[in-house]
């Protein structure tokens, strides 16, 4: 009589294991050339935030998040868009690593991963040339 339960058991976590691997397989080959593809070429907001979805469904919040900070990126007004420039011109004309930085969390809370990482290298420099002073 345990027999039949234990093998239903058995076979039903087996398939609750492999339906949710399959499902949400992570950040798969594929996955990641899509991933990079829409972040680092311009792509329209409509369809950032449907693959924002599409990312979503299979577990990958962090990467659905992202572009849907792009894509409200892309939206923005010419004038902030210019304001933005403006403010990365600023942070890497500064000998100020810990300004910098701050600049650049807040490029990567909005999306501009690319500015944010270019604003870190540049504050890693000022650290740097600091300490050989």
């Amino acid at each position: 009589m345990l027999l039949p339960v234990a093998v239903i058991l058995l076979g039903s976590g087996t398939w609750y294991a492999v339906s949710k691997r399959t499902k949400n397989a992570g950040m798969t080959a594929e996955r990641k050339v899509i991933f990079d593809q829409l972040i680092n070429q311009p792509q329209d907001p409509d369809l950032l935030r449907e693959m924002a979805d599409v990312f979503d469904k299979h577990g990958l919040k962090e990467q659905g998040a992202l572009l849907r900070k792009r894509a409200n990126l892309r939206e923005l007004p010419p004038e902030t868009k210019e304001t933005h420039k403006q403010i990365f011109r600023e942070a890497m004309a500064s000998k100020d690593p810990a300004y910098v930085l701050g600049i650049a969390v807040a490029f990567d809370k909005q999306g501009a991963t690319g500015n944010a990482a270019a604003l870190r290298k540049y504050a890693a420099g000022l650290k740097t040339s600091a300490k050989a002073a």
